[in-house]
């Protein structure tokens, strides 16, 4: 009996000392960090066996989870690896905080504390969702031989007019979506139902629509816009009604190149922090206000550096003899190359080149010119006051503390984290929005 006894104690202890070492791991679980005022979540699991899984999340930036090729727990040790971008991760468990050094380009400290899944949500409360109290229907233009995909809302019971969103640089969706943003989708929301029609469409390339070609520039991108405006047009339900646009950063621009070009076609214009003045002026403004947001002033000589890049970009025609000319200017770098591939393709080169100012001087229709006063990458001062200038009849207003996607932003230090900011537009924008469209509803009215 004693023997019997001393065995199944020892077999207690080897089950205890077993499940001990199966017991799961105090870094298992959700955990939250913070790198350049981006919210990071991690997610560790670990199975029946012992073994560890996890994946990275960033809520400010998609809500897709990046699953971790590698998770390594050795005590308080935590190794993490997904080398599709790059990431690594070593951290140490520390009085209740994972305690460490992210990798990923360059070398930075980071802190996990205890987190919940709700910390890995994609919180952005503004995007519209159904059922929505309006028609949305999938809608299609062309644009010569290029067709773009829509999405066309309009009130149940009647409208005021319709409006055409036009998106900023870069292939974007109808939605103008950034970092979880869907700005247009808001604004479209907030506009339809208020009693106006919009229009929004995919960019060339993007969603639904054809892909264009490395040659175009803002002005191919502008024929895009009034291809739109004619598919409004052509609706029987908005005949008689005003007709516009309203256009967001380059799209800003657009809307000014069409109304200047197709005075009979726009009943008014909107433009979000839209260019005014010429393209090598608002681009050595923007890297100046850039560096300045990111705590950096420049000295004399690096802005003296890059008016000259602009001015050459500007005036130099040639491409190959361009080239030779940034090769000079640039910093040498990693980047250098693939900055000269930018700088010198057609788009660039031509926003680069581009006055809006001969464009501005011939808008008569009425216009609602908006710029947010912490807006880094189209100045406010500069551009608005060349609105002010070439478009007496305009409304002008420069919103105190919105950045250029107009959101209302903690610090201008702050300013640009775009996606760390969890509302999409603020409400003064859309109120000033609103209240532009009723007073062109009411002048026409008023005929």
């Amino acid at each position: 009996m004693w023997i019997f006894r001393r065995i199944s104690m020892l077999l207690a202890v080897f089950f205890i000392t077993a499940l001990s070492a199966m017991a799961s791991s105090p870094l298992a679980g959700w955990w939250r960090g913070e790198v350049a005022m981006l919210p990071l979540v991690i997610h560790i699991e670990q199975d029946t066996s012992g073994a560890f899984t996890g994946a990275l999340y960033s809520p400010a930036q998609t809500d897709r989870d990046i699953p971790f090729d590698r998770v390594e727990v050795r005590g308080d040790s935590l190794s993490l690896r997904v080398s599709a971008i790059g990431f690594r991760y070593d951290g140490v468990l520390d009085a209740g905080k994972i305690r460490g050094r992210m990798i990923q380009g360059v070398e930075l400290p980071l802190t996990f504390t205890p987190a919940t899944q709700d910390d890995a949500t994609l919180y952005r409360p503004q995007t519209p969702r159904p059922p929505y109290l309006y028609d949305v229907s999938e809608v299609g233009f062309d644009n010569d031989s290029l067709h773009f995909a829509a999405t066309l809302t309009v009130p149940w019971t009647g409208c005021f007019g319709a409006v055409v969103l036009v998106s900023g640089s870069g292939a974007q969706n109808r939605d103008e979506e950034m970092l979880g943003h869907k700005p247009f989708a808001v604004i479209a929301d907030m506009l339809t139902r208020m009693g106006w029609a919009v229009l929004r469409y995919d960019d060339r390339g993007v969603g639904g629509s054809s892909a264009g070609s490395t040659d175009d520039t803002t002005l191919d991108f502008a024929t895009d816009a009034m291809a739109a405006l004619r598919f409004l047009r052509s609706d029987k339900r908005f005949a008689g009604k005003p007709v516009g646009m309203l256009g967001h950063s380059e799209g800003g621009l657009i809307a000014v190149i069409n109304a200047a070009e197709h005075p009979d076609s726009l009943d008014f214009i909107i433009t979000l922090a839209g260019p005014a003045v010429k393209g090598s002026d608002l681009m050595v403004m923007q890297n100046r206000l850039v560096a300045s947001v990111s705590g950096v002033e420049l000295p004399d000589d690096e802005v003296s550096s890059i008016e000259k890049t602009f001015a050459a970009i500007d005036s130099i025609t040639d491409t190959a003899e361009l080239r030779a000319a940034l090769d000079t200017l640039l910093h040498d770098g990693p980047s250098k190359a693939r900055s000269i591939d930018v700088m010198t393709s057609p788009w660039y080169t031509a926003f680069v080149r581009t006055d809006p100012v001969p464009y501005l001087r011939r808008v008569r229709c009425p216009m609602l010119a908006l710029n947010g006063t912490w807006d880094a990458q189209v100045d406010a001062g500069q551009n608005l006051g060349s609105v002010r200038d070439n478009v007496p009849s305009a409304e002008v207003v420069a919103l105190d503390g919105l950045n250029h996607m107009f959101q209302e932003a903690p610090s201008r230090a702050g300013s640009m984290n775009y996606g760390g900011i969890t509302q999409t537009i603020s409400p003064v924008v859309l109120d000033r929005i609103g209240d532009f469209l009723t007073g062109v509803v009411k002048k026409r009215n008023a005929r």
